[in-house]
């Protein structure tokens, strides 16, 4: 990767204050996009600097935001999640986690604000509980009802949204470790480590894997059931942005640009495409396509076998992780004209929001 990128990224990231000071927590706030859909109410949420904005979907007209009034205390940047209710899950930089009714334009229905320090990663949904991860090193369980059930101690920041089986959670910490944990109890089941941090999504499939991106230039594959290692691939950078694993294949973005697609069985690379720019978020992957951002501004389709399909140029970064509404592909942007685009499947735009005060 060429240095100067690499020194603007990191500076966006505040990651060097992370490392140097071997203080996880010690980071100042910077923010992009976490957007999420919800198909029931046809909305589309943006967490984002000191808002969570409600949008309908098929025109990014905005419906309400979260808080009425913005304040400076607090700082929204991983997307937000839809509990078994259809409330709305939101961690916030103010050591804050909260439920809101989307179907009440936004009303508030509990705050949890014991935690330690930031919440970065999304939350998990399984069943009735809402498990979240926090830069204090715990993984947080919590009822419907924000009752605190259990916490884990990973003994490390956790930046990671987690995933389940519906038997055990999985979650990665950034002391290289990965857990099992019991989805009631909050006991550990076993731990293995992937030697590399692990600062984003991390992705389960069918077959039993778990599959991990990770500063070490690697991704990993890991079963579940044993906590064994399956097999890592090598990339050619740090891995910063999420895995998607779906249909027999693995998908992620390195810094250098490159999107691999890797066979999850065993690591095999079927194809690369280079960017042009670093790629920070979770690869979309849908039934013929996949489609990611850049910092450099670009939105890239690429076909299952590796093709690239279509680029959409704009200003900004595109950090965040694409989302999927319907029809339409959801990019967020950072410094750029607009928060977020809508964009349909040949990669035209079919709205923007940019946030009025």
């Amino acid at each position: 990767m060429n240095k100067h990128k690499k020194i603007k990224l990191f500076t966006l990231l505040i990651l060097a204050s992370v490392f140097l000071s071997a203080c996880a927590g010690a980071f100042g706030a910077s923010s992009w996009p976490g957007i999420t859909y919800d198909s029931t109410n046809n909305l589309v949420y943006v967490a984002y600097g000191q808002s969570v904005h409600a949008l309908q979907s098929e025109n990014g007209v905005e419906v309400w935001r979260y808080p009425n009034e913005s304040s400076n205390s607090v700082s929204f940047y991983a997307p937000a999640q839809l509990d078994a209710s259809g409330n709305l899950i939101v961690g916030d930089y103010n050591k804050s986690v909260s439920s809101i009714n989307p179907a009440n334009n936004g009303l508030l229905n509990w705050t949890y604000t014991e935690a330690g320090d930031r919440f970065i990663g999304s939350s998990l949904i399984v069943g009735d509980q809402v498990i979240i991860p926090n830069a204090d090193g715990l993984l947080y369980a919590f009822s419907e009802s924000g009752n605190l059930q259990w916490t884990f101690d990973s003994g490390e920041a956790i930046w990671s949204t987690p995933v389940s089986d519906g038997e055990n959670i999985y979650v990665a910490s950034m002391n290289h470790k990965l857990f099992a944990i019991n989805v009631r109890t909050g006991n550990q089941v076993w731990e293995q480590d992937v030697a590399g941090t692990v600062v984003s999504d991390i992705s389960l499939d069918e077959s039993g894997n778990i599959y991990v991106g990770t500063f070490s230039q690697e991704i990993v594959a890991v079963s579940a059931s044993t906590g064994r290692i399956q097999w890592s691939s090598p990339t050619a950078e740090w891995i910063w942005g999420g895995v998607a694993a779906i249909n027999g294949s693995v998908y992620a973005g390195d810094l250098e640009g490159n999107l691999y697609a890797l066979d999850a069985t065993n690591g095999a690379e079927q194809w690369r495409v280079a960017t042009g720019g670093p790629i920070t978020g979770t690869p979309l992957v849908g039934s013929e396509s996949v489609v990611v951002g850049t910092e450099n501004g670009q939105v890239i389709s690429v076909s299952l076998d590796g093709r690239i399909q279509w680029t959409q140029n704009f200003t900004g970064q595109a950090y965040s992780s694409p989302a999927q509404a319907g029809d339409l592909t959801l990019v967020g942007f950072v410094e750029g004209d607009n928060l977020v685009s809508a964009l349909d499947s040949n990669g035209n735009i079919v709205w923007s929001f940019n946030p009025s005060n």
